[in-house]
């Protein structure tokens, strides 16, 4: 990453971390079905994607200082998906992005190894160690 992108990113963040986001109520944060759509939309229009994503942000926000329920009218947030944000946040940029590689490979049907060792990619590439696969012997 180049130093003008790695500063606007540190920009970013330092203004997300400023706005002081009350993290009391997870139902603003999007669920699991949120990110693998999302991410599964990237493959098709990264940019179409990231702009979906800002949007959404941003009527979340919208409904959260007007008082309007948050949740799609058909879903609520499970207790999986608060459990999933909790550990999510937990993470550094690494291994979140290995995480959600692992899923996005998962839900487009790639075996379970080979999406594991997707998300060992993305680690090793960063100067992660890798993590074990156990791969179970035919008998």
């Amino acid at each position: 990453m180049d130093k003008a992108t790695d500063t606007r990113l540190c920009e970013i963040r330092s203004y997300v971390d400023g706005t002081r986001i009350r993290s009391k109520d997870q139902s603003s944060l999007p669920t699991s079905k949120d990110l693998l759509a999302l991410g599964e939309f990237t493959r098709q229009d990264l940019y179409g994607a990231i702009l979906l994503a800002f949007f959404y942000g941003r009527a979340k926000g919208y409904r959260v200082a007007k008082g309007l329920p948050l949740t799609l009218q058909h879903e609520s947030v499970s207790s999986e998906d608060t459990e999933i944000l909790r550990l999510a946040k937990s993470l550094d940029e690494v291994q979140l992005t290995a995480v959600l590689v692992t899923a996005q490979e998962l839900a487009a049907g790639t075996d379970p190894v080979a999406a594991l060792a997707a998300g060992n990619i993305v680690l090793v590439s960063a100067g992660y160690p890798p993590a074990p696969v156990y791969i179970p012997e035919d008998g």
